[in-house]
């Protein structure tokens, strides 16, 4: 119980500084003492549900992000035989990657790291999706992230289609067309559409899937960006962007 307490704790602070709310802002925001949230953030005490709901709310997450993290695994033998060759069929979680900003300084070196989680049905139709955007600690924690999306995702022998939208803002989607490869490996590319964060206008971008998490290199920026005389020629000729 007391591994339970610490680790929500730990969500909740965590969450909360990455919203810029002050231990004095919460506390009034949750008709708490200060004294009993540092309490939550510290394990020493349990959250009741109801409380817990109300600091999900508050805080722009999801239950999920604040309760104890297990990566979900996929045993292969339990999926219909004529999917097993579709690269979105190899495992439950996958990492996606898109170039956000020049910034060669950071450790991200601007590169964007999402993590999609896909919840199985039986039919192998109708599986639901998750996507984690904008994680800090895929690796370790993909809960722990800016937004959250969820949809649904539709499989077919040459793309993958994913619907997501904005767990908290609704008419917030995100759409993205991914192609599924022919040949036996970890990535795949795709496009990225939805709304820029920033000037909160319809955007597009390319996206690479891995089933593995890869390592933020100048290299992996470089296969990100939308720079090649190819691309520009197709931008200017077909007024479309096509991702290779």
């Amino acid at each position: 119980m007391s591994n339970i307490c610490i680790h929500v704790g730990n969500q909740i602070r965590y969450f909360r500084k990455l919203r810029g709310i002050s231990l004095k802002e919460f506390s009034l925001l949750l008709n708490k003492s200060i004294s009993t949230i540092s309490k939550y953030e510290n394990g020493s005490i349990s959250v009741d549900i109801q409380t817990l709901e109300k600091i999900a709310h508050i805080l722009g997450v999801t239950l999920e992000q604040l309760l104890p993290f297990a990566t979900p695994t996929i045993t292969r033998e339990a999926l219909p035989p004529d999917n097993k060759k579709n690269f979105f069929q190899q495992t439950d979680v996958f990492y996606m990657y898109y170039y956000l900003e020049p910034n060669n300084k950071s450790h991200a070196k601007g590169i964007s790291v999402n993590v999609i989680e896909i919840s199985r049905n039986e039919n192998g139709l109708d599986d639901e999706v998750t996507l984690y955007n904008e994680c800090t600690s895929p690796e370790v924690n993909y809960r722990n992230c800016l937004y959250v999306y969820h949809g649904k995702v539709r499989y077919y022998d040459f793309v993958v289609y994913f619907l997501l939208e904005n767990a908290f803002h609704p008419g917030n989607f995100d759409y993205i067309c991914a192609k599924v490869p022919f040949n036996n490996t970890r990535t795949t590319s795709g496009l990225y559409t939805g709304l820029s964060e920033s000037i909160r206008n319809p955007c597009a971008t390319k996206v690479l899937f891995s089933t593995v998490p890869l390592e933020l290199t100048d290299e992996l920026a470089f296969r990100l960006m939308i720079s090649d005389k190819e691309t520009i020629y197709g931008l200017k000729h077909n007024n479309s962007l096509i991702i290779r």
